[in-house]
This record gives structure tokens, C-alpha cells and sequence, in this order.
């Protein structure tokens, strides 16, 4: 998504547009409006509905930082790409599993507690949260697909 951006604030360099956009895929959406204001680049984007202003930005330097993957600020924008990415995928994945399948993955494979305490704690065998972790990670693989670069 991050070098989308950069190709729309790229052409906008070049024209010298000021617009809104919408990134979107079936599981999420990001409306954001680029405007240029002089040598500056202006970026708002909507957060649960409200808009939410970046910092002004340098625009050349910025847009160049964009396009490079090793950039502090492409480093950033990726991170945060990759959150949103995990919690879509997880409000996804979540409800279609059973309480304590994902009680055993989310303390198994997040907590990072031992298995065997888990298994324990939950009243269920070993091999159960084991299977749970496997299943759960393979539902969001599939959830996933598409949505994150292989």
C-alpha cells in the first residue's frame, strides 16, 4: 500500500493535483487526501471516521523516502500496515472459531506460555493446543492471502 501512496503523491508531483483518495481491498479501506502546497505535501486521512492530519512534509525528500523500503519512514508506514493487516485478519478469523480453540492459540501463540500450561489451565490435552495453534495460524494464512507480500 505504501508504494500505491507513493506512486499517487509521485503523479501529483508531476500534475499538481490536490485529491482524495480510497485504498481499499475486501477487508479494509483507507481514504486519504493529498494536497500541495507549494514545496510541501499535505496528508490527511481518516481513522474510525475522523480525519486525522500527518505532518507537512517535504514533499521531493518525503516522496523519495517512500519508494525507499530501508527509509525510517517506509519502515514505519509498513509497521503500521502490518497491524492493521493482523487485526483485520483477526476480527475476521475470531468469531469463526471456538472460545476455548482461541483462548489456547491467543496464549499459546501470542502470550507465548508453554503448552502444556495452557493445556492444563483450559482442561484440554496437549495435542489439542498444539492442533489449535496450527489451525488458527492456518485460517489467517488464508484470511491473509492477498493482503500482505509473500
Amino acid at each position: 500500500m505504501r508504494l500505491r501512496v507513493h506512486r499517487i503523491a509521485d503523479a501529483m508531483i508531476r500534475d499538481g493535483r490536490s485529491k482524495a483518495y480510497t485504498l481499499s481491498s475486501p477487508w479494509w479501506s483507507m481514504n486519504f487526501k493529498i494536497d500541495r502546497l507549494g514545496d510541501d505535501l499535505s496528508i490527511t486521512y481518516v481513522d474510525y471516521g475522523k480525519w486525522y492530519p500527518v505532518p507537512k512534509y517535504k514533499l521531493a525528500k518525503e516522496v523519495e523516502s517512500l519508494a525507499d523500503p530501508m527509509s525510517i519512514a517506509a519502515k514505519k508506514w509498513d509497521e503500521e500496515h502490518d497491524r492493521a493487516v493482523l487485526q483485520s485478519v483477526i476480527d475476521l478469523v475470531r468469531p469463526t472459531v471456538q472460545e476455548q480453540t482461541w483462548l489456547a492459540f491467543e496464549r499459546y501463540a501470542i502470550a507465548d506460555e508453554p503448552p502444556s500450561k495452557v493445556a492444563t489451565d483450559l482442561g484440554m490435552s496437549l495435542n489439542s493446543v498444539l492442533l489449535a495453534k496450527s489451525r488458527v495460524l492456518r485460517r489467517m494464512r488464508v484470511e491473509a492471502k492477498g493482503l500482505v507480500d509473500d
